[in-house]
């Protein structure tokens, strides 16, 4: 039968030692959950990816994944030019301390998805591992998203949604 994965949202690193030690396959890795989930400190990242180093299961063949919310504020997921700027250097930085992947997303003021800044946010992913986030709830046309998302970014490999 096929394998369940189990992936869990955290803000802390007390979240972390606890979903990585019950078994977690990938922890989608945040601050403000309160909030919604926003960008995580390197710091947060960077002690996360040691706890699943030094935590995950022997007996299993790989570590849990850590992947970084990349969202700069509260509130809607329409990004101005400069706020798209400093989630592509959040994406940096988190590659340069090894995160496995990073979660994204963004809308357009007709609540569709922002195709330009999409795509200069995922030209900062590679090679990481990339999920679109919780946006695709806010659009106005989450078929529309999906589709595009999946049909023109190959590079997207799942979607969250709650």
């Amino acid at each position: 039968g096929k394998e369940v994965k189990l992936e869990v949202c955290v803000d802390n690193v007390e979240s972390v030692k606890r979903a990585i030690l019950a078994g977690a396959h990938r922890i989608e890795l945040c601050s403000a959950l309160s909030e919604g989930g926003l960008t995580p400190s390197i710091g947060l990242i960077t002690q996360s990816l040691r706890l699943s180093r030094d935590l995950s299961s022997s007996s299993s063949s790989s570590r849990c994944q850590i992947l970084a919310i990349i969202r700069p504020r509260r509130g809607d997921f329409c990004y101005s030019e400069e706020e798209v700027e400093v989630m592509m250097e959040d994406i940096r930085r988190a590659k340069e301390v090894g995160v496995d992947g990073v979660v994204i997303g963004c809308l357009d003021q007709a609540g569709l998805l922002d195709q330009t800044s999409f795509s200069r946010l995922l030209s900062e992913t590679s090679p990481l591992y990339v999920g679109l986030h919780r946006a695709i709830d806010a659009s106005q046309d989450w078929r529309s998203v999906l589709h595009k998302v999946f049909h023109d970014y190959p590079q997207v490999r799942q979607v969250l949604s709650s």
